[in-house]
C-alpha cells in the first residue's frame, strides 16, 4: 500500500446523513436504500461535472488555458467515499497561486452545495462541516487518517440540523483567499458562505454556540413560492421513505433547519 502519493493537504468535508438507521429499518428491501445513495451521489457529481463542461471548460477563451488545465485537474482530484451513514469529500489545495486556490475552493463548496441540495431532494436531509489540513485517504482497502477527517467529523455531529459548518482551520483559508482575491472574485466566493450562529467546539474541546462560517445552501433550494411554504417542503424531506418525525430531537433539527434556511434568503451581506 502506497502512502506518499496519498498524503494530501486540502479540504475535507464530512456528511453524515440524518435518520439513516430509521431509513434502513424503515425500508426493508436494502438495494432500494443503495440505490437511492448511489443516486444522490451521482446526480450531484454530474451536475457539477456538467456545468464544467457545459458552461466554464467549453467557454474558456484560448488564452487561458492554464485556468482550463486547472479545472480539469479539480475535476480529477475530487475524491469521493462513502460508507454507511457517511459521505467523505475531498480536494487538494496546495501552496499556490490565489487564483488556483480560489478556483478549487469555489469548485468544492459549488460541489457541496450540489450535495446538500440532492440529499435532501432525496429524503435523506444531512449534516455536515468542511475542515482543512493534511490527510490520508485510501480507498481500496479503506483507510482514513489525519486531523482534518477527525476534525470535521466532530463538528458535523455537533450541528442539530441539516448545514455544513466550517471549522476554525477551514473558515481561516476561506478568509485568507477571500481576503486576497479582486471584488468580482471576492463577492462569488463570499455567495457560498453566510455568517450563523450555530454549534462550535473550543480548544478545550467544550462544545459552545458561536457565530461560524456555514455553507450557504438554502439559496439554491426551490420548489416553493413563499417563504411560508419553506417549513413544509423541509417538513416534507425530513420524513420521506417512511421515517417518522415526531420525536423531540426529528422535530428540533426540522426548526433550525428552516431558521437558517430563512436567515439565509433574507442575508444578502458578504462576510
Amino acid at each position: 500500500m502506497s502512502t506518499n502519493n496519498e498524503i494530501q493537504t486540502g479540504l475535507v468535508g464530512w456528511f453524515d446523513v440524518l435518520g439513516y438507521k430509521e431509513f434502513l429499518d424503515s425500508n426493508n428491501d436494502l438495494a432500494y436504500c443503495i440505490k437511492v445513495i448511489q443516486e444522490v451521489i451521482a446526480e450531484a457529481e454530474q451536475e457539477v461535472i456538467g456545468e464544467f463542461k457545459n458552461n466554464i471548460i467549453a467557454h474558456v477563451p484560448p488564452d487561458m488555458q492554464e485556468e482550463k488545465t486547472v479545472l480539469l485537474e479539480v475535476q480529477h482530484h475530487t475524491k469521493w467515499v462513502v460508507f454507511a451513514d457517511t459521505v467523505l469529500l475531498t480536494l487538494p489545495v496546495q501552496a499556490e497561486a490565489i487564483w488556483k486556490a480560489r478556483l478549487r475552493i469555489a469548485t468544492f463548496l459549488h460541489l457541496t452545495k450540489s450535495l446538500f441540495i440532492r440529499f435532501l431532494g432525496a429524503g435523506l436531509p444531512v449534516r455536515a462541516a468542511i475542515s482543512f489540513g493534511t490527510f490520508y485517504v485510501h480507498a481500496h482497502p479503506p483507510l482514513f487518517a489525519g486531523k482534518p477527517l477527525v476534525q470535521a467529523q466532530q463538528w458535523a455531529e455537533k450541528q442539530k440540523w441539516t448545514g455544513c459548518v466550517l471549522t476554525p482551520n477551514a473558515a481561516s483559508v476561506f478568509n485568507q483567499i477571500l481576503a486576497e482575491s479582486d471584488p468580482d472574485n471576492r463577492k462569488l466566493l463570499a455567495s457560498y458562505v453566510v455568517r450563523y450562529f450555530t454549534s462550535a467546539i473550543l480548544p478545550d474541546s467544550v462544545t459552545t454556540k458561536k457565530t461560524m462560517l456555514c455553507l450557504n445552501w438554502p439559496k439554491k433550494i426551490g420548489g416553493f413560492q413563499t417563504e411560508a411554504e419553506l417549513p413544509m417542503l423541509i417538513e416534507r424531506q425530513f420524513k420521506r421513505h417512511s421515517k417518522q418525525i415526531d420525536r423531540n430531537d426529528v422535530q428540533t433539527k426540522i426548526k433550525n433547519t428552516v431558521e437558517f434556511a430563512l436567515h439565509c434568503r433574507k442575508t444578502t451581506t458578504v462576510p
